[in-house]
């Protein structure tokens, strides 16, 4: 992997605040199979996921799409919030 895409990595608290939910549950989400959350693991107890796979995952909920864009809008918030 490049290091540039290595920016582009939330960390699993990242996630569940863009989400509303508690990091457990993220956790969870990944290990579901129909609700596949893709997980990169860095290290035996640090994990990513990629801002593209978590958009995707957000547009692959049944789910409206004000409902979409405010969970999109949020990844966008956490991205700047790290700058």
């Amino acid at each position: 992997m490049e290091i540039n895409k290595l920016s582009h990595l939330l960390k699993i608290s990242e996630v569940a605040e863009i989400l509303s939910v508690h990091r457990n549950t993220v956790m969870g989400l990944a290990k579901q199979s129909y609700k596949r959350l893709p997980l990169i693991k860095i290290s035996p107890r640090n994990y990513r996921i990629s801002e593209e796979a978590l958009i995707g995952f957000i547009e692959g909920r049944k789910a409206s799409e004000e409902s979409k864009d405010f969970y999109k809008s949020r990844v966008e918030d956490v991205k700047n919030k790290k700058k």
